[in-house]
């Protein structure tokens, strides 16, 4: 996004604004996938990187005309035809990674008040749900 390269539409996947959602909602599956320990193991910079993609994310919705909170894509996959699957809703999706980032080791890492910031900037996104987590962990 910060090279200008990415549009509503291309030729390429990984060159929409959409692409972002692609990548978060595989992220959601793996980490369903896997138990918390299994993700604990790997450190604070697995959080990181949840971060990093949950923004991203973010960023792609405020700069795309055609993602909204309630928007859903088709998943991509070029090994399965899946062209009738749709994903989360955005809104779900970022719910989803902001729990992934509070539940990871009890929230005692920098990335929980990173991610209310974020999410918290977001027109129209209830956090209601992780705004009582906050207020439990801190509380």
């Amino acid at each position: 996004m910060s090279h200008g390269l990415l549009l509503e539409s291309s030729d390429h996947a990984e060159l929409r604004f959409d692409f972002a959602y692609h990548v978060a909602n595989d992220l959601v599956c793996v980490c369903n996938a896997l138990s918390p320990s299994s993700l604990e193991v790997h450190g604070v910079g697995l959080i990181e990187k949840v971060y990093d993609i949950t923004t991203s994310l973010v960023k792609a919705m405020g700069s795309s005309s055609q993602m909204t909170l309630e928007s859903s894509f088709t998943i991509l996959d070029p090994l399965v035809d899946r062209s009738a699957d749709s994903g989360l809703a955005v809104q779900a999706l970022l719910h989803r990674l902001g729990q992934i980032i509070f539940d990871f080791r009890g929230g005692d890492h920098e990335y929980v008040s990173k991610i209310t910031m974020a999410l918290s900037n977001i027109p129209g996104y209830n956090s209601s749900t992780q705004s009582s987590y906050m207020r439990r962990s801190t509380g």
